[in-house]
């Protein structure tokens, strides 16, 4: 498999430098290139500039080599097990980002910062915004280019959150945005509030995820439930008080109305296909229990596999 050091090597020996040469240019050890090209050692963002000089390449070029190499090497994290909508897989793996368009949503950003607010009208939002676009980036992409560029940031902004996007860039700014391949910690955050949510009652609106789960939330309640399952209230209301079995952390993890009871609703609210809800009829009054089912436990192996 050719690697960033391959790239490295070829372009030394195309050049006609030997490793001592190009130490001494870099003002690095002859080890240090050597572990370079054998790819015991990553090339630092730094170092990029340099070498783009000395080999007489964009340093564009190199950035692109060496971020196709960091993306070969991450894993796709994303729990597809949740979801049977092969459309809304299909979407989630188109969301991904080159690195044109990362600096593209960057000078965005930069020149309309209203796009990290409560944006409403996504495409009026994003046209004015590509109208603030200097120049000098649209003649170095070339302007069709742009055109596709354009389009395909704003296909990933249909379904992801600016604010959550540049968030993800700041942290990983040498690699490629693609969701299914953020850390499990992102793609939670991704899961529970940086997707654009699908309004239902919005006709006008044609983009958006509706996610019916809560991951955070999963998380927390997932390893308890795996121990047992919990008297979760007497009744078979929906809306029924909260037996006193029910821990605290749990209460604390569900969401309910200020000042209100947390209730039966509120602990089953974002668990509904990873928790199955069982009555025991013989007792009286009726006993509510909340346990974890099949694809709960997936979702807690999920949880706890090591990256």
């Amino acid at each position: 498999m050719n690697t960033f050091g391959d790239y490295i090597r070829r372009l030394r020996n195309y050049s006609k430098m030997t490793q001592e040469q190009l130490a001494e240019k870099m003002e690095v050890s002859k080890t240090t290139i050597q572990n370079w090209e054998s790819g015991r050692t990553k090339v630092k963002p730094t170092h990029l500039k340099m070498l783009a000089y000395l080999f007489n390449v964009p340093e564009t070029s190199l950035i692109s080599e060496l971020n196709r190499e960091n993306d070969s090497m991450r894993v796709d994290n994303f729990p597809y097990f949740l979801f049977e909508d092969d459309e809304l897989i299909g979407i989630i793996q188109s969301l991904h980002l080159n690195l044109n368009q990362q600096e593209l949503f960057g000078l965005i950003c930069l020149y309309n910062p209203d796009i990290l607010k409560d944006y409403g009208d996504l495409e009026t939002v994003l046209d004015e915004s590509l109208t603030k676009i200097p120049y000098e980036f649209i003649c170095k992409v070339g302007s069709i280019q742009y055109m596709n560029l354009s389009d395909g940031l704003k296909n990933v902004l249909k379904y992801v959150q600016p604010d959550f996007l540049l968030k993800v860039l700041k942290l990983y700014p040498d690699e490629l945005f693609d969701v299914t391949r953020l850390s499990k910690e992102l793609i939670i955050e991704f899961l529970d509030s940086g997707h654009v949510p699908y309004d239902d009652f919005d006709f006008d609106n044609e983009y958006g995820l509706y996610f019916d789960i809560d991951m955070k939330k999963a998380a927390i309640v997932l390893p308890i439930l795996e121990k047992g399952c919990i008297h979760l209230a007497d009744g078979d209301r929906s809306g029924a008080p909260l037996s006193n079995d029910v821990p605290q952390k749990i209460i604390d993890a569900s969401w309910y109305p200020h000042e209100q009871e947390c209730l039966a609703m509120h602990v089953r609210h974002g668990l509904e296909r990873i928790t199955t809800i069982s009555y025991d009829e013989s007792s009286t009054p009726i006993k509510c229990y909340l346990e974890i089912n099949d694809s709960g436990r997936e979702l807690l192996r999920w949880f706890q596999k090591k990256e």
